[in-house]
């Protein structure tokens, strides 16, 4: 059974220790280190001396080894080392970062150690034990290439370095890098996540054959377990599905995989898709993928399929489309409400179609959704869309009914020229005229106002029009819709209004964001060509390259930039500084600091919040005072994001007395914020796991000076730090004066009284621990299988078996489960109290059950 099992781990466990630990011998041997500092001639004779007798050192030179941070010396114990015939006791993990520091590169180190290996293959046994240390301090390539010399020796590796190996490739890009680790190892060796990892490799590269071919590999996952598959994998492998038209099998995969999409990605997708491929199948297919894969449908998938229906000229797909709509309002707010930008897709498709009695059911369904209030956008397109399609009749009273009535007319005639002139021809063709004389004078007016403005303030006029076609690109590069934005500004070129760096910015920014980088090359070229360029642009393409991890163009921008003569600003070396700490490459960061020093730019609080996260468990003390010194040099004032940020990296790096010197001194200055509730339970926990109770209740004071309310987690974090230093009739104190407020009694939970009953369990007060229980009963806080299994470690603790039965009977009406751990307790329990017969009776009862 499970319990033997665990009792056997243990017996195993402490067999372990005793060999290890307690006083066996010491597993490796290692050679004196050769001429000391200061030894002279005399120390180098004994050294060769040893090396010639094969003498195996004291324990004093070795831990005066260990204490030295020589590399060459290092270094000099290591070529030892490969003359001997058996394993030194030599730290292989300083032996490579001294190598690494001395200058030899990845390939060097690894023909060093094949040599080594040759000369003694003893060496092999310390090698194996490096991957887990290599994996923890992400020495990528260096992973790589000790995995390799494994393999090569014959030599078991645990499957879990692979895969560690393989996931660090994919967070660096490497995706040709994840598929050559694999290929070293045999398919059916490859677990779930490896194959998870093969596959999001395969659609970064655009290869959705191996993609398929590893999902297939996979076994289903159990009913309820989360799919391997991450979401956005899954977007990707229905992107190239999509293009390379094969939808149906990918789905079904997919499908069988449990794959879960989030809606509003794959509305993204979605729209991206229907407007590249322009084609009325594939989006169809892919409605249907979300529909296999139970994506909830959303307003943009409606806007897409009226995108597609209307290029494929699709009058009877369309008004199913409407229909679909039509019992989607029915469902009230839990439906699809037909807003602004769905309806003018609708009616754009419409008048592509050319069927214009559907305008007035787009027109219906908006309604319903604004309240019977529909905007002027929304009422021109309609009557565009009837005069488009030759309702003439239908057109002009529309315009009368609608747009004159309500005040739409004049205002939208300065906007839309087209619509104007399409009144003037369909009231012509039925011979409206005195409507069309109307609307002929109308358009009149605006054009001798417009120009009438444009000669009064030349300039005015002009940043006007860029503003608005401004505002135009960039409502379309909200919607991905790069070729609608492209229009816009090419219209507004033609224009031969004089164009500033503004619009070429908006969009150049367009093109990045629509992820069309080379669009955006071609473009800033032109910028260039025509003098047209600042650091705005610069910028815009530099944030394009470094998100793509092209470094090296990247590089050759900023200096371009730099040789045009503009100075680079806080928003240049902050996409710099973080596309290093995402690299971590922590030399590049310190080097763009320097930089941005000299150049005289101060930093702002993105700055410091991107140096944060460069700070690990691994960073040095002046690393850590070299960042707070560039916060303290922030010129505004210190915002809730930074200090949240500044109260992570101090919890991160282990150093709480860094940040309560940080805090009080901010305080101080007048600098301090009031953090949010989350917050300070983040430091409450860490300030409990260091033991410093202390803190802990300045911390919890503070946050009753500044009024900020405890969630249930931020309470739960202060009950355990206050249990777990010993404090357990504080921490129940604590809990009862919540219970006294109001507002904060919904905070008090399970996992809070759980909480409480360990710490009494701890100290063995038996009597608390179930007055607690009585008390969490009567308020109606249910116990969970932690709360029992709590209560009855306290039984056993303090031979108090004879309350178990009770407690196995609240269990049981309160159909709460036993576990493994209920068991064990039990038999525990039981075995202290010398009932050995009860303790197997339990044994029993737990077999059966099983």
């Amino acid at each position: 059974s499970l319990v033997w099992m665990e009792l056997a781990m243990f017996a195993a466990a402490a067999l372990i220790y005793a060999l290890f630990v307690g006083g066996g011998g010491v597993p490796f041997s290692f050679f004196p280190l050769g001429a000391a500092a200061g030894g002279g001639a005399k120390a180098g004779r004994g050294g060769s001396e040893g090396k010639g007798n094969g003498r195996r050192p004291s324990d004093a030179e070795l831990g005066k080894h260990s204490a030295q941070e020589d590399h060459k010396r290092l270094m000099a114990a290591w070529e030892q080392a490969k003359g001997l015939q058996e394993a030194p006791q030599l730290d292989l993990l300083k032996v490579l970062d001294a190598m690494q520091k001395l200058g030899k590169s990845t390939a060097d180190i690894a023909v060093e150690l094949r040599s080594a290996l040759a000369a003694n293959p003893a060496l092999l046994a310390g090698i194996a034990t490096l991957p887990a240390a290599l994996l923890r301090d992400d020495s990528v390539e260096m992973l790589d290439v000790i995995l390799c010399l494994l393999v090569e020796h014959g030599h078991a590796v645990d499957i879990a370095a692979h895969a560690g190996l393989m996931a660090a490739q994919l967070r660096r890009r490497d995706y040709a890098g994840v598929a050559k680790t694999a290929a070293r190892l045999q398919s059916e060796a490859l677990t779930p996540r490896m194959r998870a990892i093969l596959i999001a490799a395969a659609t970064h590269r655009g290869c959705l054959d191996e993609a398929l071919h590893h999902l297939q590999q996979m076994a289903e996952p159990a009913e309820g377990a989360k799919s391997p598959i991450a979401s956005s994998v899954a977007l990707q492998i229905l992107s190239l599905a999509a293009r390379a038209q094969r939808m149906a099998e990918t789905t079904q995969e997919l499908r069988r995989m449990r794959a879960r999409l989030d809606a509003k990605s794959f509305d993204e997708l979605l729209t991206a898709e229907s407007r590249r491929l322009k084609c009325l199948s594939a989006c169809r297919e892919l409605l249907e993928a979300g529909t296999a894969l139970e994506v909830p449908r959303g307003s943009n998938a409606y806007h897409a399929m009226a995108r597609a229906l209307g290029q494929a000229g699709d009058p009877e797909g369309l008004r199913s489309l409407l229909q679909e709509l039509e019992a989607e309002a029915k469902n009230g707010p839990t439906g699809i409400a037909v807003s602004e930008p769905l309806a003018l897709a609708l009616l754009e498709a419409t008048r592509a179609v050319r069927d214009g009695n559907l305008a007035f059911h787009v027109l219906d369904l908006h309604r319903l959704a604004c309240a019977g209030a529909p905007g002027g956008k929304v009422l021109c397109a309609v009557c565009g869309t009837l005069a488009a399609c030759d309702l003439d009749d239908d057109a002009c009273d529309f315009y009368e009914k609608e747009l004159v009535s309500k005040g739409v007319s004049s205002d939208w005639a300065l906007r839309s020229s087209a619509l104007t002139s399409a009144l003037i021809q369909s009231a012509t063709k039925i011979g409206r005229t005195e409507l069309a004389q109307r609307l002929s004078e109308l358009a009149s007016a605006a054009k001798s106002g417009s120009v009438g403005s444009s000669g009064g303030s030349a300039g005015s006029g002009s940043s006007s029009e860029i503003q608005r076609h401004v505002a135009m690109i960039k409502a379309h590069t909200r919607e991905r819709d790069l070729n609608s934005a492209a229009g816009v500004f090419n219209k507004l070129q033609a224009s031969g209004v004089p164009l500033t760096c503004v619009i070429y910015n908006c969009f150049l920014d367009a093109c990045v964001q629509c992820g069309d980088v080379e669009r955006a090359i071609a473009h800033f070229d032109d910028m260039k060509r025509l003098n047209c360029v600042d650091v705005v642009g610069y910028n815009t393409l530099l944030k394009a390259f470094l998100s793509r991890g092209c470094t090296e163009k990247a590089r050759d921008l900023v200096k371009e930039m730099n040789a045009r003569g503009l100075q680079a600003n806080k928003v240049t070396y902050n996409e710099l500084l973080h596309a290093k700490v995402v690299a971590k490459d922590r030399h590049g960061v310190w080097e763009h600091v320097s930089e941005m020093q000299a150049a005289g730019v101060r930093p702002n609080s993105v700055t410091c919040s991107i140096l944060l996260k460069l700070l690990a468990a691994n960073s040095t003390p002046s690393e850590v005072h070299r960042v707070i010194e560039l916060i303290e040099q922030i010129e505004e004032p210190l915002d809730e994001v930074l200090f949240s940020s500044i109260i992570e990296a101090c919890i991160r790096i282990k150093q709480l007395d860094q940040l309560s010197n940080l805090m009080r001194r901010f305080r101080q200055q007048g600098s301090f914020v009031k953090l949010p509730a989350p917050t300070y339970g983040s430091m409450i926990k860490a300030y409990g796991q260091a033991g410093d109770v202390a803190r802990v209740n300045e911390l919890w004071q503070e946050m009753e000076e500044y009024k900020v309310k405890p969630t249930s987690i931020t309470l739960g974090c202060m009950v355990e730090a206050l249990v777990t230093n010993g404090h357990a009739q504080e921490a129940w104190d604590l809990v009862h004066k919540q219970l006294e407020n109001e507002e904060r009694r919904g905070c008090i939970n399970t996992v809070i009284y759980s909480t409480v009953l360990k710490g009494f369990a701890v100290t063995r007060q038996i009597e608390k621990v179930f007055v607690a229980y009585e008390e969490m009963r009567a308020k109606d806080i249910p116990c969970n299988t932690i709360t029992y299994n709590t209560l009855l470690d306290a039984c056993a603790k303090c031979n108090a078996m004879s309350r178990a039965s009770k407690l196995l009977e609240d269990m049981a009406a309160s159909c709460v489960e036993p576990d493994i751990i209920t068991y064990s307790t039990i038999v525990k329990g039981y075995c202290v109290e010398g009932d050995v017969d009860r303790a197997f009776k339990v044994l029993e009862d737990m077999k059966s059950d099983d």
